[in-house]
């Protein structure tokens, strides 16, 4: 399967309305909007191929997961199929940002390094770059030692594959070779590689945790003359509503999805709850964890964070909606629902206020 896959996602999304936040269905409207276009191609056999590929590489941890075939699930597939489908006229790839808000515990990095690995060897004629980059190259070291257990994975049953690669397994150089050039590494804020590259694909990990637009600048100056680069975002959200993930979030994303904003080189689909759900309603949380729902022992791990964030207070609540519920936050350690608070957005009649008793906060 693999064009059926994400059909059925569409046809799911569709058909239920009710169990998807406004940003995928609005994710998807726009898919369904682009196929009637001239002006761009969704090539289904790209598209499939790339699927294709991905369900021959294998997970990388996970207690039942690690060392099986990644088979992907609908959302999964919808995600692969549209980074890699949708093509210019020109034959080369339409989207230049790739931005995925994927709750914590549903393979979001799994299927970044899987991404990354797909497009560093089906664009292995032009020398191509992977960088996965993060604030400290030990962060990075994630994302890229997931892309090299897959690497190794398929090494060992692909003939083709371990004929073309050279894979570095020390801890101390992080690196995969194309023996036709070509490499995947980190790179870091404290790395010391960070000019004179010529990058094909950027993989931001954890973009929420950035504190300025640094690492994504060097890797989309470096882009120079590449004819499909992509800056590859996957992240959970954050406690700081003023980095710059939020900020490119509510400020871009959200508004192309809306169709206020045309971007026509931006993907994006963020898995989130939707303003004025309960965080603790279980029927809510399929909508950010389009995976972990899926899974019993997953379901029931959600379930005990829930009823810890009810009971230990601010910081474990403001755990629980930032990392498992993907709502940004602006502290780690208090939250206060942001529609609550904008509720009391309306002028104060001073002259009710006469002789009550009045208390100050800073």
């Amino acid at each position: 399967m693999g064009l059926e896959l994400v059909n059925e996602y569409i046809s799911h999304v569709t058909n239920n309305p009710d169990l998807h936040c406004k940003w995928v269905k609005l994710s998807v409207k726009r898919h369904l909007l682009d196929l009637k276009r001239s002006d761009i191609i969704f090539d289904k056999e790209e598209a499939a191929k790339s699927i294709k590929f991905i369900k021959l590489l294998r997970h990388t941890k996970g207690k039942g997961f690690k060392g099986k075939r990644f088979n992907l699930l609908p959302f999964q597939a919808f995600i692969v199929a549209s980074i890699c489908g949708w093509k210019n006229l020109d034959g080369f790839r339409r989207f230049r940002t790739a931005y995925n808000k994927i709750s914590r515990k549903n393979a979001k990095t799994e299927l970044g390094a899987a991404l990354s690995l797909y497009l560093w060897w089906s664009d292995r004629d032009g020398a191509p770059e992977i960088h996965v980059a993060a604030t400290k190259r030990e962060q990075a070291a994630i994302g890229f030692d997931a892309i090299r257990v897959m690497a190794t994975y398929l090494a060992k049953e692909s003939k083709k594959f371990r004929n073309a690669v050279v894979i570095s397994q020390s801890e101390y150089k992080k690196k995969i070779y194309l023996k036709g050039g070509g490499f995947i590494q980190t790179l870091g804020r404290d790395s010391k590689n960070e000019d004179g590259f010529f990058p094909s694909v950027g993989f931001i990990d954890e973009y929420h945790a950035h504190p300025t637009n640094q690492m994504i600048d060097i890797l989309e100056t470096g882009f120079g003359l590449r004819e499909q680069p992509l800056t590859l975002i996957i992240t959970t959200a954050g406690v700081n509503r003023h980095y710059p993930c939020a900020k490119f979030e509510v400020n871009v994303c959200q508004k192309v999805l809306e169709g206020v904003l045309v971007d026509d080189t931006l993907f994006c689909i963020m898995f989130d709850i939707d303003e004025g759900d309960e965080w603790d309603d279980e029927k809510n949380w399929g909508k950010a964890n389009p995976l972990a729902v899926t899974i019993p022992a997953m379901l029931k791990t959600l379930k005990i964070q829930a009823d810890k964030a009810a009971k230990y207070g601010a910081e474990k609540l403001n755990s629980f909606l930032t990392k498992n519920l993907n709502v940004w936050t602006n502290s780690h350690s208090a939250w206060f629902p942001i529609e609550k608070w904008n509720k009391n957005f309306e002028k104060v009649d001073l002259e009710k206020l006469k002789g009550r008793r009045c208390f100050g906060g800073l």
